[in-house]
């Protein structure tokens, strides 16, 4: 069992969390682990849906974008930060 990795928080953690971008100009895809917080519980989860703002936008890794010819945002480039 994992516990989620919101500092503070000792609940069970029950989503891993995934970095994922997607870039239309070639088609590239980064899916990763994120590194950050990797495991969040249900609360956490949704607290992260309702109060991520910004815009959606990748950040970084594609092709001559100084990664694996993968990108990634996590959520589509919004994302809450704990």
């Amino acid at each position: 069992m994992e516990t989620c990795r919101v500092k503070g928080c000792t609940n069970e953690a029950i989503h891993e969390v995934i970095l994922y971008d997607f870039y239309p100009s070639d088609g590239t895809v980064f899916f990763e682990q994120d590194h950050t917080c990797a495991f969040i519980c249900a609360e956490h989860a949704i607290e992260n849906e309702e109060k991520a703002r910004g815009e959606r936008e990748p950040r970084g890794g594609g092709p001559g974008r100084g990664g694996f010819g993968r990108d990634r945002t996590g959520g589509g480039g919004r994302r809450q930060r704990y």
